[in-house]
Formats: structure tokens, sequence, C-alpha cells
């Protein structure tokens, strides 16, 4: 009830996923670990054409990685990564970098992007 409030429309994570595939992205869960039901969630969002799930990440432990990596596997995401990094001046994420990912994921997802852009 402002005079530059402006009402918008909010996506399910159905209906997100659903928007990348048609713009030609890859659509990638991030932040899974405290998601409540995960496995449910994945599954209506892999049902939706999901097709990657954050699983390398700084603050993740082992046995985090592993629980994560299972649910990867029982649905057939590639397993993805980062530093969460949003900028020099914001306390958000680690640097660039700072997490590593095994090569042979970057090379999944490299074969994934090639395969889904072609």
């Amino acid at each position: 009830d402002r005079p530059a409030h402006v009402k918008r429309e909010k996506l399910t994570p159905g209906e997100a996923v659903k928007a990348i595939l048609k713009t030609g992205g890859l659509p990638v869960l991030a932040h899974p670990a405290d998601i409540p039901d995960l496995e449910s969630f994945v599954s209506e969002l892999k049902r939706a054409g999901i097709m990657g799930i954050e699983i390398y990440y700084p603050h993740y432990r082992q046995n985090t990685i592993a629980r994560l990596q299972a649910v990867a596997n029982k649905y057939d995401l590639i397993a993805t990564g980062g530093s969460d990094y949003h900028g020099p001046h914001l306390s958000v994420g680690d640097d660039i970098g700072s997490i590593e990912i095994p090569t042979e994921v970057i090379e999944q997802f490299v074969s994934l992007i090639h395969g889904h852009r072609c």
C-alpha cells in the first residue's frame, strides 16, 4: 500500500524449474541441506525437470555431502557446488575458489551444458 510498491507474482519451485528450462538454463537446487523432507521435494522437482543439486559447499561437513550425494544418485541428478560468493563487499558466502569440486563433477556439468545447448 505504498506508491512505489509493485506486486509481484511468485513461482512455485516446480514452476521455476520449468521457466529455467524454457529459457535454456540448467535448473539446479541450491543449498538443499536444510530442506525439510528433502527427498519428497527433490522428487517433485525431478518431475518438473531439475538437473542438479548443490552438494559441494564451504559449510557442508562430509556427512552432509554424503547424504546429498545419495539423494543425487537416487534421482539421477548431477552434483554441483560453489562458494556462494556474492561480491567483495558482502559478508555472504566465501571467496571464489574456496570450495574444491571434484574434476569429474565439473566434467559432467560441462558435458550436460553442451548436450543441453545443442
